[in-house]
């Protein structure tokens, strides 16, 4: 009976395991053991879940295997026990979106700090890496985390030469040995400190004469005169040292370049732009795009329109607001006298605008094609050529030129850096280069001069020392400038009822018209002067000024119906006793409209000669007959005084259909 149950036992426990789901397994390979180690080590790995790591064919290290895979991880792990100073070190690779698939690397759980995250994402070649352990077991992990969209470049994580052990020590320094720089100018050091799995690789460096050039932590020489020094490298774990010879030569003067970002004004240069220093330009909302010409700043806070008055500070702001168009950047066009934007507007795509500067007001001259790219930003240089930048969120961002009549885009080529979100460039007309404040992602961004034969970019450094989004980067200039502030206007003033011209005056460009600029205005009999089509703007170009005249044998007036009133399926009217004698100054402001002696509301209705719109008969009030939406009735009725007021006609119904006014 014993040997029965323990038979049937067995069965049980056999079909249970045949009808139990696959689990993820705990995994150990020999040879991802050898793929993931140094040369002759001996760590143990074991990967685990769904997606294993596994060796990456003939290249000799491994990878992680979620390829692709929505909220998912591929993760190895390795249990180590390590003595007093002991180090992890390892080389490694990711390829994937930015800062939402990544590399994890924990030590018992906690991941390791890798500025500015603690994870290693997007797309960074092969690097070293070293990380001090305590004294006892620890469980190490590399886990490759997917979100739960997009996946861009290899989407994968990569490992090789993990080492747990005593602190390798620098033996040598791979160093530049030789650089041009020219003055006012900066060039980058490359170094390695070898080997590759040394655990301090910190170096210093000096310039053996800082009157010549000179050297910060970063291995970034700057030029200072015309001459020749020696930098040197020191490790700093064991004084292990190498040099670089370095020539200066003359290079041309720093270019001065300003733009908005942290909600002001900066001002920095090309040769040191994480040195910024503040404006005195004080905005009430965040700009979007602005442009230099001729001493003044025109620019927009996404809608709304500024000038900005660089020698004196003082911002003015206009009456005008782009509507449906958002301008994204802006620049002019001295060999045309033009200023010209780049935004968006009621249809789809980026357009082409032309912008009056004296109102901020724009004229759409056409959409800005660049293949399947999106357009963003706007330079022009002095001879008139027109140069866009493509958005890009996960390649780079390319360079065109476009055609300022059709908007075409020719492309150029890549700049070799991403483009995200609002950004600027500006062309000097001073040194004929063309600057771009990109920006990518908050920890990539910064100043980059653009070849305009090839579309290359070369980075010069973060602005204000970190990635920031600057709009309306621009660059002041000494050019000429049509039609802008500073210089005179011509004012002319025009007879509107025979188009003649009565006189003209002069003014500065800025100001407002007075009493004394307008002259005496001639008669015309049967007319009246009403005033001058002038509304007391600023005069920032030449500009006509009309009289007005009024027919003093008809009275002209205007309804307009702004929204759609219905009461009992009718509409507002407006009804004007020609008499004047019905109500005088009486007409009430709310409630039933009636009067002594009139027999009924309909023969009130039909005292009022003039109703506008006329077409309402008091049979048949249509929503149509009596509602005008939006647009504007005018008629011409005899000169006089009247009575009149705003109704809705409706029918009664106590006593039959008759006209009612409310």
């Amino acid at each position: 009976m014993k040997r029965f149950i323990a038979a049937m036992t067995a069965v049980i426990m056999l079909l249970a395991l045949a009808c139990t789901p696959a689990l993820a397994l705990s995994v150990r390979d020999a040879a991802l053991d050898a793929a993931l180690n140094v040369p002759d080590g001996n760590i143990q790995f074991v990967t685990e879940g769904s997606y294993p790591w596994a060796v990456d064919g003939a290249n000799g290290w491994a990878k992680s295997t979620n390829f692709q895979v929505s909220s998912s991880e591929s993760t190895v792990t390795a249990t180590v026990t390590a003595e007093e100073g002991d180090i992890v070190s390892f080389d490694y690779k990711v390829s994937s979106e930015a800062r939402y698939d990544k590399l994890v690397f924990a030590i018992d759980g906690n991941p390791v700090a890798s500025s500015p995250w603690t994870f290693f994402s997007g797309e960074i070649d092969w690097t070293n890496v070293s990380y001090a352990l305590t004294a006892g077991e620890h469980v190490l992990s590399w886990s490759y985390q997917k979100d739960s969209s997009s996946n861009s470049h290899d989407d994968t994580a990569y490992l090789d030469n993990v080492y747990v052990g005593a602190p390798v020590a620098p033996a040598s320094i791979e160093l530049t040995p030789s650089l041009t720089v020219q003055t006012q100018r900066r060039a980058q050091l490359d170094w390695t400190v070898l080997p590759e799995n040394a655990f301090n690789k910190e170096v210093t460096f000096a310039s053996a004469d800082e009157s010549i050039a000179v050297v910060d932590a970063n291995g970034l020489v700057t030029g200072v005169s015309v001459g020749q020094t020696v930098i040197t490298a020191t490790t700093v774990d064991g004084g292990i040292t190498a040099e670089c010879a370095v020539t200066v030569e003359q290079g041309p003067e720093a270019v001065t370049l300003n733009g908005f970002f942290s909600s002001k004004w900066y001002s920095f240069i090309d040769a040191d732009p994480a040195a910024a220093s503040e404006l005195p330009y004080t905005m009430t909302a965040n700009v979007t795009a602005a442009e230099f010409a001729g001493g003044y700043v025109y620019g927009y806070m996404t809608k709304d329109y500024f000038i900005i008055n660089t020698e004196t500070g003082e911002v003015t702001y206009t009456a005008m607001n782009t509507g449906d168009v958002t301008i994204r950047d802006m620049a002019y066009d001295h060999s045309a006298q033009k200023m010209y934007a780049i935004g968006t507007g009621a249809a789809s795509g980026k357009f082409l605008y032309t912008v009056d500067i004296s109102t901020g007001a724009v004229t759409e001259v056409a959409q800005v094609v660049c293949g399947s790219e999106t357009p963003m930003t706007l330079a022009i240089a002095t001879d008139g050529t027109a140069y866009v930048l493509t958005e890009s969120y996960s390649n780079a961002s390319k360079l065109y030129s476009i055609d300022l009549q059709t908007g075409v885009g020719t492309l150029i080529g890549s700049t070799g850096f991403g483009h995200k979100r609002f950004q600027s460039m500006a062309y000097d007309h001073n040194t004929n280069q063309l600057f771009w404040a990109r920006f990518s992602d908050y920890d990539n961004g910064g100043l980059a001069v653009i070849d305009t034969a090839t579309g290359a970019a070369t980075d010069l450094g973060m602005i204000n020392g970190s990635a920031v989004l600057v709009c309306g980067l621009y660059i002041a200039n000494n050019l000429p400038v049509g039609s802008v502030i500073g210089d005179e206007c011509t004012v002319t003033f025009v007879d509107g009822l025979t188009g003649e011209t009565i006189s003209t005056a002069t003014v500065d460009k800025g100001s407002v018209l007075t009493a004394a600029d307008f002259p005496t205005v001639p008669a015309h009999e049967g007319y009246a002067f009403t005033g001058w089509d002038y509304n007391g703007a600023t005069v920032n170009a030449n500009l006509i000024v009309t009289a007005n005249y009024f027919d003093i044998t008809k009275a002209s007036v205007t309804l307009r119906v702004i929204d759609e009133v219905y009461l009992d399926g009718s509409g507002f009217q407006m009804l004007l006793d020609a008499d004047a004698v019905e109500y005088g100054v009486g007409i009430p402001t709310t409630g039933d409209v009636l009067a002594e002696g009139a027999e009924g509301a309909e023969e009130l209705y039909s005292r009022f000669e003039y109703k506008i719109p006329e077409d309402a008969d008091g049979n048949f009030m249509t929503e149509t007959d009596i509602v005008f939406n939006g647009e504007s009735v005018t008629v011409s009725i005899p000169a006089g005084t009247y009575d009149w007021c705003i109704a809705n006609p409706r029918y009664w119904h106590d006593d039959g259909p008759r006209i009612g006014l409310v």
